[in-house]
């Protein structure tokens, strides 16, 4: 669920204009980056461009978080095949030997269920990073507009004063408040700038890339306006059939159904190892919850002891109490993911009607604003007032309609991400991937 922090508070013009002023030259929450290249050119070697897909695939290849669940994936696999090994006598010496490997089964399924999660959730940092940088450059590059422009109208006024200009209405007043003006756009301009570097540093931290790697540049110097309309009820199919996490709360659970019938393998043992002792089969939580302002339910996650105590009976009932647990986190699973989906859902419709919105109202503005200013330059009358207001709301104009394309942008990858890739957000990306197939169980002997 997303938070009220979304949704600015809409202000009206009106005196002071200072305030307007603040609210369209706001920076990103975020990282930002300029219009045009990503990185300045430093030497006259070519610097390669990355589209989205780049970046994704240098993630793909270089992210520590990837490698790790890589890693851990191997890690699984190598120790089922250890079990799946031929062992003579093995279920005479073992008699839970199918069964525990029939769990490291469902450890392997589990851990490759986390990659492809992590693939997911590594896709999504990339996206996110690679267009926050985009829609900062273009925060910029509409503080600069406004800059500029107020600093052409303070040099006319301050010319036009030296010269005797009362006529127009002009004094110190109007010299004063346009050189706030100004300077408030000035400063927002040094904040863009420096965001252009948290960007970047945001985008390579994603990449998995350090600045010993050189510099690129971004092949969009634009946002998009995606044309896809996601369908409700497909994105919510796609997340409970698609998601990672699903997957290892469901491996989890036939790992403890398993444990019942190997506790009840060993009839005169007083304590008995369960899978817990050799392996790590858990559910991810999704997603944790929150109470501070904003009600957003968390994950459980399931239990299990390195070993169990007790006679036969009473280690299988307390095997059967901890399977139940994870019956109840698969359901608790599925839910929340439903629940993530749809809460992702409102928030692209929301974005999407905005964003319409706010683009009748940039053209708007850019219109006044050229009307304004071809009056000024012309040198027909007008007021100073006037031509503030008009620059003013111009830029406020603009930048709600580039905030709002760029949350529908981040739904839209939500929404990839939800659906582990299964619904595309026509950004660019690499082709969505499917959930590897499970790993077939042994059968019983």
């Amino acid at each position: 669920m997303h938070s009220s922090s979304r949704r600015p508070t809409r202000v009206a013009w009106a005196a002071p204009v200072a305030f307007a002023l603040l609210r369209s030259l706001a920076a990103p929450p975020a990282a930002t980056a300029q219009p045009g290249p990503a990185n300045p050119v430093d030497s006259p070697a070519p610097i390669p461009v990355y589209t989205l897909g780049d970046c994704q695939r240098v993630a793909h290849d270089r992210q520590p978080a990837l490698q790790a669940a890589r890693a851990s994936l191997a890690a699984k696999q190598i120790g089922s095949a250890g079990l799946d090994a031929p062992k003579p006598l093995g279920f005479l010496l073992v008699p839970d030997l199918n069964l525990r490997r029939q769990q490291a089964h469902a450890g392997v399924n589990a851990a490759a269920a986390e990659v492809m999660l992590t693939e997911r959730e590594t896709d999504y940092a990339i996206t996110r990073t690679y267009y926050t940088a985009i829609y900062a450059n273009q925060q910029l590059a509409i503080a600069k507009d406004v800059a500029d422009n107020l600093a052409f109208y303070l040099d006319r006024v301050k010319d036009l004063i030296e010269k005797g200009g009362a006529d127009l209405e002009l004094n110190k007043n109007v010299v004063d408040r346009l050189t706030i003006y100004l300077k408030l756009a000035q400063s927002r301009q040094r904040e863009a700038e420096a965001g252009v570097t948290r960007a970047l540093a945001a985008l390579r931290e994603a990449m998995g890339v350090g600045h010993d790697c050189g510099s690129f540049q971004l092949a969009d110097v634009t946002l998009p306006e995606p044309p896809v309309v996601p369908d409700k009820c497909t994105v919510i199919q796609l997340a409970l059939s698609r998601r990672g996490e699903l997957t290892e709360a469901e491996s989890a659970e036939l790992a403890t159904r398993l444990e019942v019938d190997a506790q009840g393998k060993y009839r005169l043992r007083p304590q008995v190892n369960t899978f817990a002792m050799g392996s790590d089969v858990h559910a991810r939580s999704v997603p944790q919850g929150t109470r501070n302002g904003e009600y957003r339910p968390g994950a459980i996650g399931i239990e299990m002891p390195p070993r169990l105590t007790g006679n036969r009976s009473v280690r299988m009932e307390q095997a059967g109490a901890y399977n139940e647990r994870a019956a109840a986190v698969v359901r608790k699973t599925s839910e929340l993911i439903r629940l993530e989906a749809e809460d992702a859902y409102a928030l692209w419709e929301e974005y999407r009607d905005r964003t319409k919105s706010a683009k009748d109202g940039a053209t708007a503005g850019r219109e006044l604003q050229d009307r304004v200013n071809k009056a000024v330059k012309t040198g027909l009358a007008n007021k100073p007032e006037d031509v503030i207001q008009a620059n003013v709301l111009t830029g406020q104009a603009q930048s709600e309609y580039q905030t709002s394309l760029y949350q529908q942008i981040l739904a839209l990858a939500a929404l990839e991400r939800i659906t582990a890739g299964g619904f595309c957000a026509g950004l660019g990306g690499p082709a969505p991937t499917a959930l590897p197939a499970p790993i077939p169980a042994p059968t019983a002997h």
